[in-house]
């Protein structure tokens, strides 16, 4: 009998991270947190912020490194559209039927919509990178190595540095775009078909070694992120108007997902998880649920019920211990949201594993294919 390979959880347990860091990073934006903090609070917040960066630029440099060997599935990518319009219909109705939120027929049909897809700006981004995939993939397996290096040094020219010195006003990428994800998208190809441990500057390392580097590259990259907008704070504080548009120029692009330094933050945590050797089937259980965890708490209706309720965004200020808090409420609300997406997944597969409906399932896909 055959031994089916255990999934290692190295890039299942950074999408754990990476998801716990997107909770608290809209708890912390959505939640008005910031805007209650003042003094080491707020720079404490703003700290946080600057290391939580990274969390969406992982998902897709692992979207890259795993789907550039992989062909599109068709399946895949409805079942992923489904389960954003499943959770969208759900939580409109559950809503009103309690009468938790006030909403117009109009906005209600329009939330009955499959393609009204505006609310998740990731899973519109993320659905568009997976039908552009195929072609990418094309690209990708027609460069050399050389070739490939070329077109992301240009690619972080154009889609980073340029953006960020110029303020968007060249060429408009904060990050939010497909432009951003197909970047990375090419980042990860790279880093999968030229691992980096047999890189000409790192096979001379062990893996610790390479871990440290990984780690200390990280650390410096938030760090100096922290710093520079602390440069932008202090700058603010000067009358020259020169001065102040350059304060207001950082500020604006600080937080974005494509600046110079959260691209190398990026890659380097991504880097660090893949020295990583773990076996643990809780940890793959846990990177399933990840997507309906984003999908479930980040509704827009869902956001402000919870906000409320947990009364982070009163207008009472908040002090550091209130961050004790925020981070048990984090805690909770991923935990809350991953039970409710295994309830949901276990449920599905369950009514699915049916003789059945597994045979229409198979019809509707060979009949879309062949469309």
């Amino acid at each position: 009998m055959m031994k089916i390979k255990e999934r290692e959880s190295n890039f299942e347990l950074m999408r754990v991270i990476s998801m716990f860091m997107i909770v608290f990073w809209h708890v912390l934006v959505h939640g008005k947190v910031l805007e209650h903090t003042t003094g080491v609070t707020n720079l404490l917040c703003y700290l946080l912020m600057c290391i939580f960066l990274v969390h969406v630029n992982s998902f897709i440099l692992a979207c890259g490194y795993f789907q550039s060997e992989h062909q599109f599935s068709l399946k895949k990518f409805l079942n992923l559209f489904c389960l954003q319009w499943f959770y969208r219909v759900v939580i409109i109705i559950i809503l009103s039927l309690f009468n938790l939120i006030s909403i117009s027929k109009v906005d209600f049909i329009n939330e009955l919509l499959p393609l009204d897809v505006a609310d998740y700006w990731f899973i519109n981004c993320y659905l568009t990178l997976y039908l552009l995939s195929p072609y990418l993939n094309k690209l990708i397996s027609s460069l050399t190595n050389k070739e490939h290096k070329k077109l992301l040094l240009l690619s972080f020219v154009l889609f980073s540095i340029v953006p960020y010195i110029t303020s968007a006003r060249t060429i408009d990428n904060s990050g939010y775009t497909i432009i951003q994800f197909c970047f990375l998208y090419l980042i990860g190809a790279y880093l999968k078909k030229y691992p980096i441990k047999e890189n000409y500057y790192f096979r001379r390392f062990t893996r610790e070694k390479r871990q440290l580097i990984f780690l200390t590259l990280f650390i410096v990259c938030f760090t100096l992120n922290f710093i520079i907008m602390l440069f932008a704070n202090q700058l603010d504080t000067y009358s020259n108007e020169l001065v102040k548009e350059i304060a207001s120029c950082i500020r604006n692009s600080q937080f974005n997902y494509s600046t110079p330094l959260v691209i190398i933050q990026s890659i380097s945590y991504f880097l660090y998880f893949e020295t990583l050797k773990i076996k643990n089937k809780k940890i793959n259980i846990l990177a399933s649920v990840t997507l309906g965890v984003y999908l479930i708490h980040d509704n827009t209706y869902i956001r402000n019920i919870i906000y409320k309720a947990i009364k982070i965004n009163s207008n009472k200020m908040l002090t550091s211990s209130s961050l004790i808090y925020i981070l048990i409420c984090t805690l909770l609300m991923f935990i809350v949201c991953s039970l409710i997406e295994l309830i949901r997944h276990n449920i599905t597969k369950f009514i699915c594993n049916k003789k059945n409906i597994i045979a229409k399932k198979n019809k509707f896909y060979d009949y879309l294919g062949r469309l």
